[in-house]
Order: C-alpha cells, then sequence, then structure tokens
C-alpha cells in the first residue's frame, strides 16, 4: 500500500479526465497554460527531490540503513517533476495540463512521503512521526481536494454552458 500512495494524483485526475472528456482535447489559452510559472515551481522542488534523493542514497550506502521506501519516494519524486517539466514545453490540450498536473502532486506527495518515511525509522517516540503524517494528509490531502474540486466544478459548469447553447 505505501508504495501505491503516490499514485492518488494521478488516479484522482484520471477520473477527472475520463468523467470531463469532452473537454479534455480543449485547447488551453496561454493564461491557463501559465509554463513560466509551472516551470519555475517544479524546478525548485526537483533541487529538493534530487539533494534529498543523493543525501539518503549516500547515508544507506554508508550505514547500511533500511531506506528503501524513503529512496523509492525520492525516485518518484524526481522523476515525476522531470516528467511534468518536460510536459510544461509542449503542453497545450487539457488532458495534458491534468497529466502534468497529476505528475506535478505525485511528485510532491513523494517528496512529503518520504520525508516521513525517514521519521518512521526513527527509534523511540513515534509521535513527531505519527504527528508529521498526520499534518501532510491534512494539509496536503486538503489542497489536493480542493484543486480536483474547483477543476471538477470549472469543468461541469463548462459543461452546463454547453447544454444551454
Amino acid at each position: 500500500m505505501a508504495y501505491a500512495a503516490p499514485a492518488l494524483p494521478l488516479g484522482t485526475r484520471a477520473l477527472m479526465g475520463v468523467v470531463h472528456r469532452a473537454h479534455m482535447l480543449e485547447i488551453l489559452s496561454e493564461d491557463e497554460q501559465d509554463r513560466s510559472s509551472h516551470r519555475a515551481y517544479i524546478l525548485s522542488l526537483a533541487g529538493f527531490s534530487f539533494s534529498a534523493l543523493l543525501a539518503l542514497g549516500l547515508v544507506e550506502a554508508t550505514l547500511q540503513a533500511e531506506l528503501q521506501l524513503s529512496l523509492y519516494y525520492l525516485v518518484i519524486s524526481l522523476v515525476s517533476f522531470l516528467a511534468a517539466l518536460n510536459l510544461q514545453s509542449y503542453k497545450g490540450a487539457r488532458w495534458q495540463d491534468q497529466v502534468a498536473t497529476a505528475l506535478m502532486e505525485a511528485a510532491t506527495l513523494s517528496l512529503l512521503l518520504a520525508a516521513v518515511s525517514v521519521l518512521f525509522l526513527q527509534d523511540g517516540n513515534r509521535a513527531i512521526a505519527v504527528f508529521a503524517a498526520a499534518a501532510i494528509a491534512l494539509v496536503w490531502g486538503g489542497d489536493h481536494l480542493l484543486r480536483v474540486f474547483y477543476q471538477w466544478s470549472h469543468l461541469k459548469g463548462n459543461e452546463d454552458g454547453d447544454r444551454d447553447d
């Protein structure tokens, strides 16, 4: 189950694409594409993923620590950020924007899960790890649900407007 967690945003965005498939081939306006701000966001967080991956890889090799789950999350994070960055270069249709958004959300979730998985490896007080996991679930999960809700509402409004014509 832990290994499947980064797929959560891919699943919610895929569901949105299927339900609102009539809008997925629409060409986005330049404002909706917003490539430069997406690239800046991706590049800043991809650096964290890369640095953490390199650091944890060295720690695991040196100390023989059990960091496989954390390393897995960091690889998923880095690859997802890079795929989203590449997609930003040529996205034009709404479905491409949905894929890029899903990849960015999977990448940020994976980065946060890597941090929590390291905290759970600590000996002693697990309260910090549990608190961090709850905080991430609340903050990341709440943000994800709001983004999906607003996008879903926007697409639903477009469908209702199409029927009125």
